[in-house]
């Protein structure tokens, strides 16, 4: 089952822009009173990159479709998100919450990605025999 050469094109850019169609936008802007364990709202971003992680792992099964590439992507993914960051706010991202933050939603996505494209890989091939004739 090879994929379709588009798909593998497009694939960066569609899971890249993929969570903000359902509200789990990329943390672009000055984060660092927003991700953190002590308040509200900053448990509320963490869900949201949870959140991020596990749709943009059945953006790979849907992208993707091969294991083997899903860590390459999750990877790329997420050196674009942190190159954006940088750019946006004109620093690199220094705090210990935001990159074991993007380092658990990297895990978590290609590890979630892999399982769901090994598991559709693994299926078994049907085999249509023709039926057997007594000789």
């Amino acid at each position: 089952m090879e994929a379709d050469p588009s798909l593998r094109i497009g694939g960066t850019p569609a899971i890249e822009t993929a969570p903000c169609c359902i509200g789990a936008t990329p943390q672009y802007g000055d984060w660092h009173p927003i991700l953190g364990f002590s308040t509200p709202p900053g448990r509320l971003s963490m869900m949201a990159f949870i959140l991020n992680a596990l749709t943009c792992a059945l953006g790979l099964l849907y992208f993707i479709r091969r294991g083997k590439q899903c860590l390459d992507f999750t990877v790329t993914v997420h050196f674009f998100h942190l190159l954006g960051c940088w750019i946006y706010n004109s620093r690199f991202p220094s705090t210990l919450t935001w990159w074991l933050v993007h380092i658990v939603c990297t895990a978590l996505m290609a590890a979630i990605g892999e399982y769901l494209c090994m598991r559709i890989e693994l299926r078994e091939i049907p085999l249509n025999s023709a039926p057997k004739s007594n000789v």
